[in-house]
């Protein structure tokens, strides 16, 4: 964020909330399309249908981009407008993710409709901020570089779920070697990012 007088945040939320109809600025306008557009690629979660997945995605995307706009100089420099659209997606991803948990879990039993929502709207399932924004950092750049599913899915299981290198070759029925390769090969990916100035994912050092 550059160092620029601010709106005060409080300000805006209240703005927002007493006026939902409020007529945003077209910068985040065009963020909020962006996203949308971003997260039809992914599969839709099996209790919705498309309208309302739609409109789920465009209310989560909008709030979340005027929620970090809250946080930007009157005239946002385009590190602040990349900010805000990086908030607005990792608030759909988390959703999404709950979604599709939900629709796991609880949608063949209607009778559990009271527990699917307190399933949903429980935090404790939510990743960090930190580790959503390193999500998305990692998923552009496996986009960018065309890495097939099996390397996206060894490098999830090992850096998100914490799993070694035998315990990934057992769940997907590969060789230990095998593993090891595509780890290393991912690795070195993320790693030649980090070398062109990307320090979002230090951790990878």
């Amino acid at each position: 964020m550059n160092g620029k007088a601010r709106i005060e945040p409080l300000n805006r939320m209240d703005t927002l909330l007493e006026e939902p109809d409020i007529k945003l600025p077209e910068w985040i306008e065009e963020i909020i399309r962006a996203v949308v557009a971003y997260t039809s690629r992914w599969r839709r979660p099996s209790c919705c249908d498309a309208e309302f997945w739609l409109e789920e995605r465009r209310s989560i995307a909008s709030l979340a981009a005027w929620e970090a706009y809250c946080q930007c100089g009157d005239q946002p420099s385009p590190e602040e407008k990349k900010y805000v659209f990086y908030k607005a997606r990792s608030a759909v991803w988390t959703e999404y993710r709950r979604w599709i948990e939900w629709c796991r879990r609880y949608a063949a039993s209607e009778k559990d409709w009271e527990e699917c929502a307190n399933a949903l709207l429980d935090d404790s399932a939510e990743q960090s901020l930190e580790q959503l924004y390193q999500s998305l950092i990692i998923e552009e750049i496996f986009d960018r570089q065309c890495c097939s599913s099996k390397v996206r899915k060894v490098f999830y299981l090992w850096y998100h779920e914490g799993k070694t290198e035998r315990e990934i070759a057992d769940e997907m029925h590969i060789s230990k070697t095998s593993v090891h390769k595509i780890l290393a090969r991912a690795l070195d990916i993320l790693r030649q990012c980090l070398s062109e100035g990307d320090q979002t994912l230090s951790s990878l050092h």
